[in-house]
C-alpha cells in the first residue's frame, strides 16, 4: 500500500502507522510505501520497529511525479489518512486516475473525492477505522478497481477544467 504525502502531523501518517500492526497480522507479507518527507520520519520508524513491521516498510523519500504515479499503479491502495480538514486532496485523486483505490478520512474535500465503496473508502480518522477499511479494501481490492474502471468516464468528467473554469467563474460573480 501506498503513503504519499509530507511526513507532518496534519497529514496523518502516524494514524496510518498505529493502525498498521493488526493490518500485518492478517497479511503478513504486505509492503507499505512512504512517498514523502518530513519530520516525523523518525517517529515513524521507530512505530515500525516497535511493532515489527519495519522490515515491511520503505521509506522512498520524495519521488518525482512520473514516478508516483507509476508507484500508485503498483500499489493495492492508497491510504490519505489526513487529520486536517484537506481542501482538496489531490494524492487521493492521482490514486484514482491511476486506478487504483483510496482509504481516506471524512476531513475537508476527501469526501468529495473518494467515492465511499465505489472508488475506496472514507473512514472517521482513528485507528480502528483505518485499519478496517484497509483490510477491507485489500479484500475487496478487484472489485474497487474494477468500479473505478466502469466509472472512470463520470469521475474523470466531475473534475475537467470545464468544471473548475464554471467554478471560478461562479465565485468571482459572488460580489
Amino acid at each position: 500500500i501506498l503513503y504519499a504525502g509530507r511526513l507532518t502531523p496534519g497529514k496523518g501518517p502516524a494514524l496510518l502507522f498505529e493502525a498498521l500492526p493488526r493490518v500485518f497480522k492478517k497479511f503478513k507479507n504486505l509492503k507499505v510505501l512512504i512517498a514523502g518527507e518530513g519530520f516525523l520520519k523518525d517517529k515513524l520508524e521507530m512505530i515500525a520497529e516497535k511493532f515489527g513491521f519495519d522490515r515491511n516498510v520503505e521509506f522512498l523519500d520524495q519521488v518525482d511525479h512520473d514516478k508516483l504515479l507509476k508507484t500508485y499503479t503498483e500499489s493495492l491502495l492508497t491510504v490519505v489518512p489526513s487529520l486536517w480538514p484537506e481542501p482538496f486532496g489531490r494524492v487521493a485523486l492521482e490514486s484514482i486516475s491511476q486506478g487504483t483505490p483510496v482509504v481516506a478520512t471524512d476531513r475537508g474535500g476527501l469526501n468529495e473525492i473518494v467515492d465511499d465503496s465505489v472508488t475506496g473508502y472514507i473512514e472517521e480518522e482513528n485507528e480502528d477505522s483505518i485499519e478496517k477499511a484497509i483490510i477491507k479494501a485489500i479484500k475487496d481490492n478487484t472489485l474497487l478497481g474494477a468500479s473505478i474502471r466502469k466509472n472512470y468516464t463520470s469521475i474523470k468528467n466531475k473534475f475537467q477544467i470545464v468544471n473548475v473554469k464554471n467554478y471560478i467563474r461562479i465565485y468571482r460573480n459572488l460580489k
